[in-house]
């Protein structure tokens, strides 16, 4: 829907307010995303301070919330690299499964579900446990990454057929590609590496969080060469040169603007 057709003032009545600061903006609303909405009762006098935000800070924003830290147990987002065990193939457990279940065509004869049995197979080559792929399903399951062939809202076991939901597809097609989100997950992912661990700090200017991601982004990428073999790092691959792409950008654009 656009608010621009159901939302307007057509008469205007007031007459201590400027009528040519009116503006409500033409743009398609997702009603599901909608968590909070700010009304005015006038139109500000400077165009800039309307309730305009770029990606990034509303991403931000719901990311951490009213927090500073990012919390992994707040929906809607969950850190895809947390591990339970000190390996380093664990930080991938939770994008591979996802990144198999994002390669099943979704036509009318699947409609975009895989087995539960052939998605443990295609997890089990990566020498992973079946605990661990189970852990994964079901906290897949839970933050509603994925979905059951039966729309349930509680896990009982990898039966049936599972497919990835639209969170899920954006967590690996869009969030693992972009430096704010592991800026913002860094912070709760265990550091296996002794030596990298002591690099990870808590840090407030945006200098200090390009450096703390270009740490982590070379931790990560590190850890990946478990996978290296893989259909699933070619994936990573995209998503780490995106990232190193994106802090490269920024960096250079602070540049710019200082000096």
């Amino acid at each position: 829907m656009r608010v621009s057709k159901c939302v307007r003032c057509k008469e205007f009545p007031c007459v201590d307010v400027k009528h040519e600061c009116y503006i409500v903006p033409d743009i398609n609303m997702n009603l599901d995303n909608i968590s909070m909405v700010m009304i005015s009762e006038a139109a500000p006098g400077d165009p800039g301070d309307y309730y305009t935000v770029t990606t990034q800070q509303a991403l931000r924003a719901i990311l951490l919330g009213d927090n500073r830290y990012y919390d992994p147990n707040r929906p809607p987002f969950l850190n895809l690299f947390d591990t339970e065990h000190a390996d380093p193939l664990e930080h991938f457990v939770l994008p591979i499964c996802l990144f198999h279940l994002a390669e099943v065509v979704q036509d009318s004869a699947t409609q975009g579900f895989m087995p539960c049995d052939e998605l443990a197979g295609k997890m089990s080559a990566y020498t992973l446990t079946p605990q661990s792929i189970e852990n994964a399903f079901e906290l897949l399951h839970a933050r509603k990454c994925i979905e059951d062939d039966m729309f349930s809202d509680d896990w009982t076991s990898a039966s049936g057929r599972l497919r990835i939901s639209a969170l899920g597809q954006y967590h690996i097609s869009d969030l693992m590609a972009r430096f704010l989100y592991l800026d913002t997950v860094v912070v709760t992912t265990p550091i296996i590496n002794d030596r990298i661990r002591t690099q990870i700090r808590d840090v407030g200017s945006l200098a200090d969080r390009l450096s703390r991601a270009r740490v982590f982004l070379r931790y990560l990428n590190d850890c990946a060469q478990t996978v290296i073999s893989t259909s699933f790092y070619a994936h990573w691959e995209r998503c780490h040169d995106a990232v190193a792409k994106e802090i490269t950008e920024i960096e250079n654009t602070t540049i710019r603007k200082s000096s």
